[in-house]
């Protein structure tokens, strides 16, 4: 077994980094012409601090784009081939093979663990600094070699061929691996239902897009256009001013819609104490005797509309939405199989808040009848499914076009003032070469998944 990590992922980290080198050479070199001798020596200080920070961000890219990573495993062992541990370990020298959920510490909703591979040595003696990682059976040194979604698109599968090397070594630790006794959820919202409520998110995210670059980018661009050719310095403040505002505006905007588009999408089950939750590859784990457990009414969170959401009290007493109990749009609940496994998990618990929410899951099932049972989900292979399958990544690719008007804005702004501020003027351009950057990635990504879902689309219709 090889593992290599995918070409298309280096490739993208490769073109992102080189994007943001050549970017900030040329601006430096533009910037030396139009400033010639003149100048100010606290100007040049911060376009050298802007142009260094990019300039390493770009190299750190390339470097990780070509670092080595090369995974051999046989009958006889592991051959690793990685940027700071090259070895040949026999399955003697190997206590255990773990496949578990590690938490990314900057998730927005506490951190969505990545299944990750960890190789656990008998004697970790020798290792160094490559043994980082902690096992989570019993806390010995661990080699946290990568996700596993880094080196296969088929998690299980992977795992079962792992095994089959590995025998009683290795451990799945997996929460998105759905244990025995398990109750599934069904998907929901479904069909048309999420089809509907999608598309009125798409049209008030539009509508807040626009807000926000009509009332807040393009003023700002321009007073800082007007600032700098009245005076250099002042329009380096207002730049730095101006982008903070920028930036806590978009967050701000783009929180208007809420948590409607976060709790789509998902696919839940019920484990015990459990609530186990998944979503385009990521997950987390709710425990529902905690004591922190609440029905939402409607009105309570942004963005979701008519509906009803089962959430828990987060560290400073927040509410954090899990999943959703009724349709945002219509209000209708879930099936009665999904609430009545949720109220009997909550009532179960030893603690009163946990209990009272079940009793207010078991009013909203009474609700629910077979006559106003959600719509079900559109089969994989329906035509219905496929044409809304094409309609989204079409979706997608139109995303690109207004993004790609930020960037014009931005290096619109930065052109404006090139020959009057050699410094403030570069310093908006090298910004503009960044988002570039990010812009042109995300295009070649949506233009990818476009053409992916053509063909796919094609070929089921002459199937």
């Amino acid at each position: 077994m090889k593992l290599r990590r995918r070409r298309a992922d280096r490739a993208f980290v490769a073109i992102v980094g080189l994007l943001l080198v050549a970017g900030v050479t040329v601006t430096a070199l533009l910037s030396l012409r139009a400033a010639g001798s003149d100048g100010d020596w606290l100007g040049w200080v911060a376009l050298a601090a802007w142009l260094v920070l990019f300039f390493v961000l770009g190299l750190r890219l390339i470097r990780r784009a070509a670092s080595r990573f090369a995974v051999d495993v046989d009958a006889d062992g592991w051959s690793l081939r990685l940027p700071s541990l090259e070895r040949r370990l026999g399955w003697g020298q190997i206590a255990a093979v773990v496949v578990a959920d590690v938490p990314d510490s900057g998730g927005r909703h506490g951190g969505a663990p990545d299944a990750r591979l960890l190789l656990v040595p008998a004697d970790a003696v020798g290792f160094q600094d490559a043994a980082a990682e902690r096992s989570p059976l019993d806390g010995r040194p661990a080699l946290n070699l990568c996700r596993v979604d880094e080196v296969t698109g088929d998690a299980d599968r992977f795992v079962e061929e792992l095994a089959a090397l590995a025998g009683g070594r290795l451990h799945d630790l997996r929460s998105a691996r759905p244990p025995e006794g398990a109750v599934r959820l069904s998907e929901f919202p479904a069909g048309s239902d999420l089809a509907r409520w999608h598309l009125r998110l798409d049209r008030r995210k539009a509508v807040v897009f626009a807000g926000w670059y009509l009332i807040v980018l393009v003023p700002v661009l321009v007073l800082v256009v007007l600032a700098t050719r009245w005076h250099q310095a002042v329009g380096f403040v207002v730049l730095l001013t101006g982008g903070v505002a920028l930036i806590l505006g978009f967050f701000v905007a783009m929180d208007l819609y809420g948590d409607g588009r976060f709790l789509t999408d998902r696919a839940a089950l019920v484990d015990g104490s459990t609530l186990r939750i998944t979503s385009e590859g990521w997950g987390t784990s709710v425990d529902l005797h905690s004591g922190t457990m609440l029905v939402l009414p409607p009105g309570r969170l942004k963005g979701t509309g008519r509906a009803w959401v089962l959430a828990h009290r987060g560290p400073k007493g927040n509410p954090i939405p899990d999943l959703l109990l009724t349709d945002p749009r219509t209000g209708r609940p879930r099936r009665r199989a999904d609430l009545t496994a949720l109220t009997e998990a909550l009532r179960a618990s030893p603690h009163e808040p946990d209990r009272v929410a079940g009793r207010d899951l078991a009013d909203l099932a009474t609700r629910t009848s077979y006559t106003d049972a959600p719509t079900p989900p559109w089969e994989a292979d329906s035509r219905t499914r496929i044409a809304w399958d094409l309609w989204r990544a079409v979706k997608g690719l139109i995303r690109t076009v207004p993004l790609a008007l930020v960037v014009a804005a931005v290096a619109m702004a930065g052109g404006a003032v090139l020959d009057a501020a050699p410094f403030t003027g570069p310093a908006i351009l090298i910004t503009a070469t960044v988002l570039g950057s990010v812009w042109l990635a995300y295009a070649l990504y949506r233009v990818y998944a476009f053409v992916t879902q053509v063909i796919w689309t094609v070929a089921q219709a002459f199937r």
